[in-house]
């Protein structure tokens, strides 16, 4: 069972279709809305009005975009699927790994270190630097990257005129980190020489980082379907979805590659 609101009708058929309530019914129920204070009070008292029950949110697959950059149009995605920054860089074949020793610079995550021309920087993800405007900070956060913030992401719905501040769409976040460390310019010669694409794949909703605080699993579905009704609706939001740590996208589950054209 798919949970998609990339579009309209993507999540009026989602809404159908995890509910087993046809839309043209939540049309007419629409005109109730009002009446309840919450959207999840809301779905739950219709799914109920109609004797219907919600499926398990693990079993659950969700249709995720993953916003990247390449230069061969994706074709390590291709091959591997969508893996972690960690695992990407430990491949030698892969573009980022690749693009970052074609300008001398060695990183060792069983080492924690990162060296360029004569000079070792500490990357271990310990205690916060004290001063955020030191390069032992900008060299903390790049061991942040790659030893914490390092999962598969991706958004489960898209507004066009709402860009992710990560800038994924330009280039990987860890170059600006590394721009930032080094003093170089990384991300604009990585700008300038890839082109961006939309990686259209499903994950399981066991593998997916929930981020409502609901316990149970209909109160996690009905907060998803919130944003499904939403959507229905013609509501558009630019969210953020995480896979689960040292998860990664089998190529057998991605859907589509796509140019991406949005946030310029």
């Amino acid at each position: 069972m798919l949970y998609n609101i990339h579009t309209e009708k993507d999540a009026q058929d989602t809404l159908k279709h995890i509910t087993a309530i046809p839309f043209s019914v939540w049309e007419r129920e629409n005109a109730h809305f009002d009446e309840y204070e919450y959207c999840d009070d809301f779905l739950e008292a219709t799914i109920k009005k109609y004797g219907k029950t919600l499926p398990r949110f693990n079993d659950i697959d969700f249709v995720i975009s993953h916003i990247t950059t390449s230069a061969n149009a994706c074709r390590g995605i291709k091959e591997n699927g969508l893996t972690d920054l960690a695992s990407v860089y430990r491949s030698p074949d892969s573009e980022l790994r690749i693009f970052i020793e074609q300008h001398k610079i060695e990183i060792r995550l069983d080492r924690n270190y990162l060296k360029y021309g004569d000079r070792y920087f500490d990357i271990s993800f310990d205690d916060r630097p004290d001063s955020s405007d030191t390069e032992a900070y900008n060299a903390w956060l790049v061991g942040r990257k790659f030893y914490y913030d390092f999962c598969v992401n991706g958004f489960l719905q898209i507004d066009p005129e709402s860009t992710y501040l990560g800038c994924v769409h330009k280039r990987p976040e860890i170059l600006k980190n590394i721009d930032d460390l080094l003093h170089l310019h990384l991300s604009e010669e990585w700008a300038r020489s890839h082109s961006t694409y939309a990686v259209i794949a499903k994950v399981s909703g066991r593998n997916l980082v929930c981020d409502s605080e609901q316990p149970s699993s209909d109160g996690k579905v009905l907060s998803y379907l919130c944003r499904a009704y939403d959507a229905a609706y013609g509501g558009k939001s630019t969210i953020v979805t995480m896979l689960k740590d040292n998860i990664q996208v089998p190529a057998q589950d991605i859907l589509q590659i796509n140019p991406f054209p949005l946030w310029g």
